[in-house]
């Protein structure tokens, strides 16, 4: 399909828009072969089983609203251990670390990464979303002791989210009924409502941190649109102040890049595989809303209140 984007980037650049188009339908087509001839590479990786035993104990002891600390935490992906991945990457196999890679998704190239030294970026995409892989069965087992063990339930969750400055009460009871999906393994339901919701959330962050949720019109001053997912996590130099750089380029490698999982646009405008609204994709879901869900009013304390009489 190379020499169908570079016969592509030349109808552009000239100007030459009708065979441009044609040419787009050709390598759309192209895309099915591709696909199809692909060639799957898996590896295993064994971990001790008393050790996950041991790990997944640890992180839901005590009570319900702990453990959900402890796997918001566990579970966020550090850009540090990336860096040292990619580092690792460079010393033992020095070929892969120079290839370039190329997302293909619905037959056709969506994204481009080049080499760990030219696009470093995009290399920490693809390791965190390989990443991400790796760790779904133990997040999910997590996910799996947390509800044998305590009141896991979309009552809960709500008590656990009404406490949150980013969860407006009039939304409640569709995270509600995106948890009774989950508990019933409708994940297409659970994807669908939780997905726009962690966007509301984001949004409602902005004024918090003093900035305006809108903005105008490109071509109209006078009339204001809501600012995309996109122009949060990447914009707004206070979001990632304040959550920290390693939670929203999680953010946006899972939501919304097309390097990443790309969840909420693909899922948004009819992209997404029906066979990717799985668990998988739910597990992370409800695992950024638990996160989100940390974010409170700091309460005054007693001497604070007392002095302040």
């Amino acid at each position: 399909m190379g020499w169908l984007q570079d016969a592509y980037a030349t109808y552009v650049h000239f100007g030459m828009k009708d065979e441009a188009e044609s040419l787009q339908i050709a390598a759309k087509d192209k895309g099915k072969d591709a696909e199809k001839q692909m060639i799957h590479y898996s590896f295993s990786v064994e971990i001790p089983a008393e050790d996950v035993e041991r790990v997944i104990e640890e992180m839901t002891a005590d009570d319900l609203e702990s453990t959900l600390s402890r796997i918001s935490i566990h579970f966020c992906p550090r850009i540090d251990e990336l860096k040292e991945q990619l580092k690792d990457l460079e010393k033992n196999a020095k070929l892969l670390s120079m290839v370039s890679q190329s997302t293909l998704d619905d037959q056709q190239v969506t994204a481009r990464v080049g080499s760990v030294d030219d696009d470093p970026e995009g290399r920490l995409m693809l390791q965190m979303g390989q990443n991400l892989q790796f760790m779904a069965t133990i997040l999910g087992s997590t996910i799996d002791q947390t509800r044998e063990k305590y009141d896991f339930s979309a009552d809960s969750m709500r008590a656990f989210l009404s406490q949150s400055e980013l969860f407006d009460d009039s939304r409640l009871p569709l995270i509600e009924h995106a948890i009774n999906a989950y508990l019933a393994d409708d994940h297409v339901t659970a994807i669908h409502v939780l997905v726009p919701q962690i966007e509301a959330a984001l949004r409602r962050l902005l004024p918090i941190l003093g900035k305006p949720t809108n903005k105008h019109r490109r071509s109209d001053t006078g009339a204001m649109v809501e600012k995309t997912l996109n122009e949060i996590l990447e914009s707004e130099p206070s979001v990632t102040q304040f959550f920290g750089e390693d939670f929203v380029f999680y953010l946006r490698m899972f939501l919304c890049d097309p390097r990443g999982q790309n969840v909420r646009n693909r899922m948004s405008h009819g992209l997404m595989d029906p066979n990717h609204f799985h668990r998988g994709i739910s597990d992370r879901l409800l695992h950024i809303i638990w996160s989100l869900g940390f974010v409170r009013q700091q309460e005054q304390s007693t001497e604070e209140a007392e002095s302040s009489e």
